[in-house]
Parts: C-alpha cells; sequence; structure tokens
C-alpha cells in the first residue's frame, strides 16, 4: 500500500511542496505544489498570509505524513568530537559539550545532531541548535495553517538526499548545493553522500528587489515583476526594453547581487581551508538563480564549474521534473526525510515537549490493514512452517541420542532431564566446571597497593611526577572504607593542579573506596570520584586506568555532571573491579618460562 509523503517548503517568497508516492519497492514524485505569499510594500509577508498560504498547499496535496524545515538562517552549527559513538552515550554528553558554545543558556535551546564521521580520533558531529521560543512561534504559525509535521530540521541540512536523485558523481569529491531563496541563500557541502557542512546566508533575491525599488523609484512589486521578466546577464536584452534601460537595471541587480556572490566564495574557501576537501563542482538552484545569466556570473567570480541540476533515476518519471528541480529542491529533500534510513540519526527539532504526537494515532487508524497483512502472511507460511518444525523434530531426537551416548562414554551413564537441552546444560556443566581449589585467604592486592598504583596512573595521566616519600601503613588497610585522597603534588594558592603542564589533560581525585577482599570472589572492588575539565578527558583517564594489569573492567557510575567546586568542570564517578594473577599461576608461569629457557641453553 503506497504512502503520500510531504516535503514542506516554507519560504519567504512561497510555499512550496514536494508530494512522494512511497512503497516498499520504490519512491516517485506525484506531484508538486506552490502558493505565493503576498508582500507588503517593503517585500515583508502581510498578516495571516503565511499561514493561508500553507493552508493552501496542504489542501492541495493531502499529504499522511509531513516533514518541514524551520529558516536556515535561525540555525546555528557547531562542530563537536566525542571519543564514542553510542547515541544514547552522546545525547547524554552533547548538551554539557555544546552549553559554553552556545549564545544562551540551555534550556533556552532545542538541539540535535548527525553524524560527520569516524576516526582516530572518535566520532565528529555536526550540531544544530535554535532558540526555543522561535521554534515555538514556528510550530504555532505552521500548525494554525493545518499541518503538524513529523520532522522538522532545516533546509541545509537535509538537502544532500537529493544527490542520489540527481546526474553528479560525489563518490570521492566534494560537491556544493548553492539554494539562492529570496530572503536566504543556503550553501551545502557533501562528501562522499554524507553532509560535511552547511551555512546560512541573509541576502537573497530580496535584495536585488529592493535595489531595483529604489533606483528606479518605484513601488516594490512592481520592483519584483521587473526582476523576473526584465533583467538578464546572458547578453541579450529582454523584448519591448531598450538598451539603455536595461543597462541600467541590470546596473543596479548586478551590485546588489555583488556582496551575495562574494560571500558564497567566501563560504566556499573557508570550507577548503577547513576540511582540506576542494569543491569540484556546485548545483545551483532556487527562485533566485533563475535569473538569467546568474550561474555564469558564479562560474567566474567561483572559478569553478557552475551546473543547473540535472535528474535522473527512477524518481521522476512520473511527471515533468522542470519545476521540481528549479524551485522545489528543498522540498524534496524534505519529503526524502521521511523516506530516509532510520537507522541513520538525523537532526530533528521534535523531539521533547515539541516531540510528534500524533504517530500512534496513525498506527491506530490503519489497525486493521495492518491485521490483515499479519493475517495474509500467517496463512500464506503456515503450512511451510509447519513441515520445518517436524523436521527440526527429528533432527533434535538424533542430536540428543547422540548426546546421551557422549555421556555414557564419558561420565559412565546419561544425565537425567526430561528435554535434551536440559540434558546438554548438565553435560556441558560436568565438562567445563574444573576440579575444587581452596582460594587464597588474603587478597591478591592490598589497598596500599591499590590506591599507590592509582596515584601513579594519575601522575601519569597529568603528566606530573608523584612525591616520594607519602605515607602507608595501616590506615590504608580496610575494606569499604572512603578515604580522602591526597594530591600527587602540591601546588602554590591560586595554582592550578599540573600548572605548566597539558591543562586539558588534568584529573583530581577526591575520594577513593575500596573493598580488598570477597568472601566468595576473589575480585576487589573499588570506587573513585573526582573532577575534570571535559568528557573526552575524563574517557582518556578511565582507558589510562584500564592498561593497568590487575583492574580488569573500568566503567563509569552515571552520568558527568557539572561540578559545585569549579566552574565548567566535571564530576565523575569511576568502578573498578581488581583481579589479579593468582601467585600459584604466576609461580607456573615462571617456572614454565624457566624450563623453556633451559632448554634452549642445552639445545645451542
Amino acid at each position: 500500500m503506497a504512502q503520500t509523503i510531504i516535503g514542506l517548503d516554507i519560504g519567504s517568497w512561497a510555499v512550496k511542496a514536494v508530494v512522494l508516492e512511497s512503497t516498499l519497492r520504490k519512491t516517485q514524485l506525484a506531484g508538486f505544489h506552490s502558493h505565493h505569499v503576498p508582500a507588503d510594500t517593503t517585500g515583508g509577508a502581510l498578516e495571516g498570509e503565511v499561514e493561508a498560504a500553507i493552508a493552501a498547499t496542504v489542501r492541495a496535496t493531502g499529504g499522511e505524513a509531513i516533514a518541514a524545515a524551520i529558516p536556515g538562517s535561525w540555525v546555528l552549527t557547531r562542530e563537536v568530537t566525542l571519543p564514542f559513538s553510542d547515541d544514547k552515550r552522546i545525547a547524554s554528553v552533547l548538551g554539557f559539550q555544546l552549553e559554553s558554545t552556545l549564545p544562551l543558556p540551555l534550556e533556552d535551546m532545542v538541539y540535535d545532531y548527525q553524524v560527520l564521521g569516524t576516526d582516530e580520533d572518535g566520532t565528529r558531529l555536526l550540531c544544530s541548535a535554535v532558540e526555543r521560543k522561535r521554534l515555538d512561534q514556528w510550530l504555532a504559525t505552521v500548525k494554525e495553517g493545518g499541518a503538524d509535521p513529523r520532522y522538522v530540521t532545516a533546509t541545509p541540512l537535509a538537502v544532500g538526499l537529493v544527490l542520489p536523485h540527481l546526474e553528479v558523481q560525489t563518490a570521492g569529491r566534494t560537491v556544493a548545493l548553492v539554494d539562492m531563496g529570496h530572503r536566504t541563500t543556503n550553501v551545502t557541502f557533501v562528501r562522499d553522500g554524507r553532509v560535511e557542512g552547511v551555512r546560512s546566508i541573509a541576502r537573497g533575491g530580496h535584495q536585488l528587489t529592493a535595489a531595483l525599488a529604489t533606483g528606479l523609484e518605484i513601488e516594490y512589486a512592481e520592483a519584483e515583476a521587473i526582476k523576473h521578466q526584465g533583467v538578464r546577464f546572458d547578453g541579450y536584452v529582454p523584448t519591448e526594453t531598450s538598451d539603455t534601460e536595461h543597462a541600467k537595471r541590470a546596473r543596479l541587480v548586478a551590485k546588489a547581487l555583488e556582496p551575495l556572490l562574494r560571500e558564497v566564495r567566501v563560504t566556499i574557501h573557508a570550507h577548503t581551508e577547513r576540511t582540506g576537501h576542494a569543491v569540484e563542482v556546485v548545483e545551483l538552484f532556487g527562485g533566485t538563480s533563475q535569473l538569467r545569466g546568474v550561474d555564469a556570473l558564479l562560474a567566474r567570480v567561483l572559478d569553478i564549474q557552475v551546473r543547473r541540476p540535472q535528474p535522473v533515476g527512477d524518481l521522476w518519471q512520473t511527471m515533468p521534473a522542470t519545476d521540481v528541480v528549479a524551485l522545489g529542491l528543498p522540498a524534496l529533500a524534505l519529503a526524502l526525510r521521511n523516506v530516509a534510513d532510520s537507522s541513520t540519526h538525523r537532526v530533528n527539532f521534535r523531539q521533547g515537549e515539541h516531540a510528534f504526537t500524533s504517530d500512534f494515532g496513525l498506527l491506530r487508524e490503519k489497525a486493521v490493514w495492518i491485521g490483515a497483512f499479519v493475517v495474509l502472511l500467517v496463512a500464506l507460511f503456515f503450512g511451510r512452517q509447519y513441515f520445518r518444525m517436524k523436521l527440526l523434530e527429528k533432527q533434535e531426537a538424533q542430536l540428543a541420542a547422540q548426546l546421551d551416548g557422549f555421556s555414557t562414554d564419558l561420565f559412565g551413564e546419561p544425565f537425567a532431564g526430561e528435554e535434551p537441552i536440559d540434558r546438554f546444560e548438565l553435560a556441558k556443566i560436568a565438562v567445563e566446571t574444573p576440579p575444587a581449589a581452596d582460594e587464597s585467604l588474603y587478597p591478591a592486592m592490598t589497598a596500599f597497593k591499590v590506591l599507590y598504583d592509582l596515584s601513579e596512573l594519575q601522575a601519569s595521566f597529568n603528566g606530573i611526577s608523584v612525591v616520594e616519600g607519602g605515607g602507608g601503613g595501616d590506615e590504608f588497610g580496610g575494606g569499604g572504607e572512603e578515604d580522602d585522597f591526597d594530591e600527587p603534588e602540591e601546588h602554590a594558592p591560586g595554582e592550578e593542579p599540573g600548572a605548566g603542564a597539558d591543562a586539558k589533560k588534568q584529573i583530581e581525585l577526591d575520594t577513593v573506596a575500596i573493598d580488598v577482599k570477597g568472601i566468595s570472589s576473589d575480585v576487589q572492588t573499588a570506587t573513585i570520584s573526582g573532577t575534570g575539565p571535559d568528557v573526552v578527558t575524563i574517557e582518556g583517564f578511565r582507558r589510562k586506568l584500564a592498561e593497568h594489569p590487575c583492574f580488569r573492567k573500568v566503567e563509569q557510575q552515571g552520568d558527568t555532571k557539572n561540578s559545585n567546586k569549579r566552574p565548567d568542570w566535571k564530576e565523575f564517578t569511576l568502578k573498578i573491579d581488581i583481579r589479579c594473577v593468582k601467585p600459584d599461576e604466576a609461580a607456573a608461569g615462571v617456572a614454565e618460562a624457566g624450563d623453556k629457557a633451559k632448554a634452549a641453553e642445552e639445545a645451542k
């Protein structure tokens, strides 16, 4: 059964929607709709007209699933690197990492991320944030227009999804997608099919219209019409326009266009310097890009190939693609966001109190269809599963007979059990259980030794030396007691720990609790708590502890949190499982090594 999917691009000049019909086998273009937003004498949208344009567009589409985007100029983007890739861990610490880089308190922002890539330094994330108040107002406007989008993202982040449906090679190449809109120009960089960076420039066709209106001393609406029909940069003069009049218009538009082209060039050069990947081709689209000859102007400014997008593939076979390619690629990208691989984390601002609430209602409406589909599947496969079950029962009986024969040969009699799996588990336990051995009466490591080794590891990680001399004795004995942890070095008043060393790799320990011996296990435990400057440093210290031969498992307890003692630092708690090689095992290893050395010497 096909699903109708809508990509809703709410612009300042028009509201555009692309309709896709998606099935399990393919997705195809089913429609494109656009409604102009009437403007006042300064080019601003008239009150209530945006909501009306949204309502008219949604009525025309009849979509079931909507994806939309907030203006790119509202979105702040930051690149963050974390030493792990698990989504749950990223979600738990991302706010701490972004807190110092955002212009507003974290509780006043809504943020999300998508993965840029993974390398030896960790996972690189492209994080996006929008002011909560602006998102609330935008959602209220969209819902008043009759739309309730399931996904809300930023257009530059989604537009990379259209590249597989365009005739352009991205493998090993960096492609810049330049969307020249009415008030905003978005630049998206894509390499190997993945977004590398984005930027929104607050200039577009509105500035060109305003320059014509001022220079020709005419109304904004008349200037807009002249821009669309009476200005060209491809060497031709529009009909019913004199050469002199056209030259004047072209000068006014070119002067207003110059800052925009310059910003695009600076953006592309900055991305090349940051990533080391030169942009090889620019795909140009959007309403302002339809000005005749503007692609050639941009190519001369950038000294890079500038192309108009060329559709390719099954997506475009059902209807003409001209308007969608020229004006609707952002809306198409948003629609494709609804059918994209759900295993890949992408930015969606509908989370928390802004989460989409109609998913369950949609599922309930389709419950009858889903139930009928499930019954059909059961009816089709029931016979096959029945014969397969009979075959498995026969194989189980054969394996049970072999197991009983093995048990009789090895242990003198088969193990008792109603089911073959029960007899197998008993045989497995008998084979794998070693002879009982007396446990040592004393722990493999004393509390003093554990504390000393922790001091050494902390000092090594911080790049400082442990002060020789130090206490020791019975005060470190007793398991389970909590001791204040002395710093490896003393510091002058007001001096930061590890001054002169790398200030980013400083770990301070506050308390250490050690359980020196368990009755039923030779595993000891230690719990340490302290502070560090950031999550990356704390993770590095945890890995440093894990290198100790007796520290078998080092795990973080709970999430990091802001320190009450030191501003901008994080508090953490680590639990360590301690287990060393037993003395008799170590002695056996030493003896074996000695025998091998002696045999080698005799052989010589």
